[in-house]
């Protein structure tokens, strides 16, 4: 039978050991090494100006990025994401009967059976660090079903910019095809991306838009670059302050368009 050491049997030629420093306390593993040979940063190690690195054996000195560490608020990059809870700071479009409606895991955008019938929301930023405009990187993110009810006449958008502004990238449906989209002071350039369904549709997709100021906008659907558009690229201020804006509308007598959507993400390099 073994001695007690604090409160628990232990065999003494264990005690003995630990005792004289060549074996760690039961519990020393869970803060330390295993064998008690803790690493120690020692002078020397580290140098000025140098940040702490582990080498997979001990810490050492390791030369800072470029433009060193810096302050988490001196990343003034744009980012803005919502996972729809409410509609709180958000700006409504409806029109002959549309609805924006929560369910359990998403926001249902849906036009009524009444032609031309609207439902959409966007959002605007007034002051925003940094300010935003065409003539930064841009890009939008978004994971959502597209769906047609009774058949493929209506139109959906997904992006960032203002209808009202004309500047604008976008994906756009419109008779069950998926197209990318873009406008400079309401001149619009579009691109075909897939067919959705030549008669109803419901299909899910992710979809993502990269903007290049200037240049131009790709388009990728489920994480595939499927195209681009060089033409009518949007500049300057007009309608950047609209991170996010989302519409549906139905085009035919007892039709129905909607959106199911559960987060949009955005954002604009500094």
């Amino acid at each position: 039978m073994g001695n007690m050491f604090l409160g628990f049997p232990v065999p003494r030629a264990k005690i003995a050991l630990m005792i004289e420093g060549a074996a760690p306390p039961l519990n020393h593993k869970e803060n330390h090494e295993p064998d008690g040979s803790d690493p120690l940063i020692l002078p020397g190690d580290i140098s000025a100006g140098q940040i702490i690195k582990w080498n997979g054996t001990k810490f050492i000195g390791s030369a800072a990025p470029p433009g060193g560490l810096g302050n988490r608020y001196d990343d003034h990059d744009f980012f803005f994401t919502t996972r729809f809870l409410s509609l709180d700071g958000f700006e409504t479009w409806i029109t002959l009967d549309g609805t924006l409606t929560f369910e359990e895991e998403h926001l249902l955008i849906n036009s009524s059976t009444t032609p031309n019938s609207v439902a959409g929301l966007y959002k605007r930023v007034d002051y925003s660090l940094p300010a935003l405009t065409w003539d930064k990187a841009r890009k939008f993110k978004c994971n959502l079903k597209l769906k047609s009810l009774t058949n493929k006449y209506g139109e959906i958008w997904i992006g960032m910019g203002s209808q009202t502004d004309g500047n604008r990238i976008a994906f756009t449906v419109k008779d069950g095809v998926l197209k990318g989209f873009t406008s400079s002071s309401s001149s619009p350039s579009t691109v075909v991306l897939e067919t959705l369904g030549t008669s109803s549709y419901d299909e899910t997709r992710n979809l993502e838009c990269v903007f290049t100021p200037g240049s131009k906008a790709e388009f990728y659907i489920n994480g595939s670059l499927i195209d681009e558009i060089t033409t009518n690229i949007p500049s300057g201020s007009a309608g950047a302050d609209c991170p996010i804006d989302l519409a549906v509308k139905n085009l035919a007598e007892g039709k129905i368009i909607a959106i199911y959507i559960s987060q949009f993400s955005s954002y604009q390099a500094e």
